[in-house]
Parts: C-alpha cells; sequence; structure tokens
C-alpha cells in the first residue's frame, strides 16, 4: 500500500470538507432569519429532557462545575459550617453537595 493513498487532503483530515461558499451559506441563512423576525431566544432546550431550561437554573450549574476541585466553605440550614474540597453536586431538587477532606468548623443550633 502505498503512503499517499493512506494520507488525506488537508481538508478533509479532520473530518470536515472544504469551507468554499460555506461563509456565504451562512450569512444567507443568518439574513433570512433575520428577516423572518423568529429567534430561538429563550427556547433554550435543556439537557434533562428537551424542555425549556431556567437560565438561573443553567447558570448555577455552570458556576458549581467552575467550583469543583476548589476549597469552599458551606454553610447548611441548622448553622453548622463545613469546609473541604468541593468534589460533586446535584442541582435537581434539593441541591445536595459532596467535600472531600471535609472538616466541621462550626456547630449550628437552631
Amino acid at each position: 500500500m502505498n503512503l499517499q493513498e493512506v494520507v488525506l487532503p488537508k481538508s478533509y483530515a479532520n473530518g470536515f470538507g472544504s469551507r468554499r461558499g460555506g461563509d456565504r451559506n451562512f450569512k444567507t441563512r443568518l439574513e433570512n432569519k433575520l428577516q423572518s423576525g423568529k429567534s430561538n431566544a429563550g427556547r433554550i432546550p435543556n439537557a434533562a429532557g428537551g424542555k425549556v431550561g431556567c437560565p438561573s437554573h443553567d447558570r448555577l450549574v455552570y458556576l458549581v462545575t467552575c467550583l469543583i476541585g476548589h476549597p469552599v466553605e458551606v454553610h447548611v440550614k441548622n448553622g453548622s459550617i463545613f469546609t473541604g474540597i468541593f468534589h460533586a453536586t446535584d442541582a435537581e431538587k434539593d441541591f445536595g453537595i459532596i467535600l472531600i477532606m471535609a472538616l466541621w468548623i462550626k456547630d449550628g443550633t437552631l
């Protein structure tokens, strides 16, 4: 087998075809969308089931994803304070979190 037969052209090596004319098609689609007056703002599908997502929930999920691996201090409902490394979260119903190397700093009493 010849090496030249195996090597694909550079434009196809990454799985994408030629980009000639692609910008023109994008511009046409964008102009059509602007002329029709329709936009997808506010219709962001949620990964949980294709439902419309709440923007504040999406922002909260993004924020806690950025905190993974960082030292945090957690204040719980009864006033107790824990510190540890943020490991994971469940942001669906009650917003639970998991800390590793957690330490109990203060006892809370209600």
